[in-house]
């Protein structure tokens, strides 16, 4: 590998670094999957919300630092506010439509595993 001098080569990481960095790719990995997800042409707008419990608890729940998960999840809380919570200023009822597809009937009785704020 060709280095030039004074540049840092990606054999010079620490083991901690690589750790650091699988945790932050396997964070994410879940945004991912969950925008491939709603990209669909297919997708309805009920799947929206489930796709955001989902990834709230996925916040909760993950091992990278709690400083990198509390921080996305306090960015998508206010990001997606306006639909998540009927008490938003700029509330928008139309995603409540999800609690009428029968395909999403199990979300509801999962609630105690989500502290939407």
């Amino acid at each position: 590998m060709y280095c030039c001098e004074g540049c840092v080569g990606i054999d010079s990481l620490l083991a901690s670094d690589w750790a650091r960095l699988e945790d932050v790719a396997s964070l994410l990995e879940t945004f991912a999957v969950q925008t491939d997800i709603l990209q669909r042409v297919a997708q309805a707008l009920s799947s929206i919300i489930p796709a955001l419990l989902d990834l709230e608890w996925h916040l909760q729940q993950h091992t990278a630092p709690k400083a990198l998960t509390s921080a996305l999840l306090c960015d998508l809380r206010r990001r997606f506010e306006s639909i998540m919570q009927p008490t938003a200023e700029d509330c928008n009822p139309l995603p409540a439509a999800c609690l009428l597809d029968p395909a999403l009937a199990a979300v509801p009785d999962q609630a105690e595993h989500f502290r939407w704020h």
